[in-house]
């Protein structure tokens, strides 16, 4: 039931932050999809591979700076350790993040400087062999998992192929405020990014 109402609570809160962006719409100029491979290194819980998805619009406001884009982000990563052993352990975590980005042109050129950070809340979840005391039995499997708020932020580079798609990469810092006695403490390390980009509304404005 608890892991139940954790993922309710992130859905919700995905949720919340994509209507507060999709009720701006009358205001953008453009509305990008973007599609991820990741990298995450969560410390001593080692590393974690998956994808993700990220929303972001180019807001046409006074009150925004030019090339400021507001995003909403969720991925999937995940690893197992001893695969396929008795010891086999299976890491998952799920973030789902806001956060803004800017994007600055470099010399007139398809390249772009990218600097985004945020926040948001992501859900971990461990299982692995049960373990009571010293001793460890195979035939069970223990699960914990626990939500976190978590802050991030990240550098990269975006290449413009053309009014539609771009192709990005960028590196950063992950720090995940959970504190579990069962899970690395700190749970944070780097990651990476690297995937392309889509205009699902207006274009890249650097190619108007």
């Amino acid at each position: 039931m608890k892991t139940k109402l954790s993922f309710i609570k992130i859905n919700l809160a995905a949720a919340v932050a994509m209507l507060c962006i999709t009720a701006a719409s009358p205001l953008y100029s453009s509305a990008d999809l973007s599609l991820s491979g990741a990298y995450f290194n969560a410390g001593d819980e080692g590393a974690l591979y998956g994808g993700g998805v990220i929303f972001s619009v180019d807001i046409d406001s006074r009150y925004i700076p030019e090339n400021i884009c507001p995003f909403i982000s969720a991925y999937y990563l995940g690893s197992k350790e001893n695969g396929g052993e008795k010891d086999e352990i299976s890491r998952s975590y799920v973030p789902v993040g806001v956060g803004v980005e800017y994007l600055r042109p470099l010399y007139s050129s398809p390249l772009s400087l990218k600097i985004a950070g945020g926040g948001g809340a992501g859900y971990f979840r461990k299982e692995e062999p049960a373990r009571f005391g010293a001793f460890t039995d195979y035939s069970k499997t223990m699960s914990n998992s626990a939500t976190a708020p978590f802050l991030f932020i990240n550098a990269g580079v975006q290449y413009t192929l053309s009014q539609r798609m771009s192709l990005f990469a960028e590196a950063g810092y992950h720090y995940s405020f959970m504190k579990e006695e069962w899970s690395s403490d700190p749970f944070a390390g780097i990651q990476v990014n690297a995937g392309f980009r889509i205009a699902v509304a207006g274009k890249n404005k650097e190619l108007e």
